[in-house]
C-alpha cells in the first residue's frame, strides 16, 4: 500500500513527482500559485494558507493522520509539534545545501557566480534547510541565463531528485 502524504508548497512539478511515489491526502498552498491552479483544475482537495489563517492551518496539520509531510516552496516554517506528527518530514530545496538556504537560493547563487546549480532533498527539522541530506543533483551553469536555470531546476532536476531521493529512503 502506498504511503499517504500532505503536500505543502507552490511547485507543481514537485507535487506531480511526489504523487508518483505516495498517495496525496491534501495540499496546502498559497492563492494563485501553480499548485493552487493545478489543484482547482484537477479537483484535488486543497487549503489556502496566508498570514491570517496560518495558525488554523497549522492546527489542521497537527491533527492530520498521514505518513509523510512534503514541502516544496512552502513559505512558512513548521514547528517541532507539527513535524513530530509525521514519520517522514521531507523538503525539496532548490540549492546544493548547505549553501544558499532560505527563500531565494537560485538568485543568490547566480549573483555569486556559482558554476553549479542544483536541488537537495532533505529531512525537515525546525531549523530551516538544515536537516540531513537525502539526495542532491545539479547542472553546470555553462552559458545558461537565470530564466533557463529556473526552468531546468524546477522541470527536470527537482522531479528527478525527489524520485531518486524517496526511492533511497524507502528501499
Amino acid at each position: 500500500m502506498k504511503k499517504s502524504f500532505i503536500f505543502l508548497g507552490v511547485r507543481v512539478e514537485a507535487l506531480i513527482a511526489f504523487s508518483t511515489i505516495a498517495k496525496l491526502k491534501f495540499i496546502i498552498t498559497v492563492k494563485n500559485s501553480y499548485v493552487h491552479n493545478y489543484a482547482k483544475k484537477n479537483k484535488i482537495r486543497f487549503f489556502l494558507i496566508n498570514n491570517n489563517n496560518k495558525d488554523k492551518i497549522f492546527k489542521k496539520l497537527s491533527a492530520s493522520k498521514s505518513d509523510i509531510i512534503f514541502s516544496a516552496g512552502f513559505p512558512y516554517i513548521l514547528d517541532k509539534k507539527i513535524l513530530d506528527n509525521f514519520k517522514f518530514k521531507l523538503n525539496s530545496h532548490p540549492s546544493l545545501l548547505p549553501k544558499y538556504k532560505g527563500a531565494s537560493p537560485i538568485k543568490e547563487a547566480y549573483s555569486k557566480k556559482e558554476k553549479k546549480f542544483g536541488v537537495t532533498l532533505h529531512h525537515m527539522i525546525e531549523k530551516v534547510d538544515s536537516g540531513k541530506i537525502i539526495y542532491q543533483d545539479f547542472i553546470n551553469k555553462k552559458k545558461l541565463n537565470l530564466k533557463n536555470i529556473y526552468k531546468i531546476i524546477f522541470s527536470i532536476i527537482e522531479p528527478n531528485v525527489i524520485i531518486k531521493g524517496v526511492q533511497k529512503i524507502f528501499k
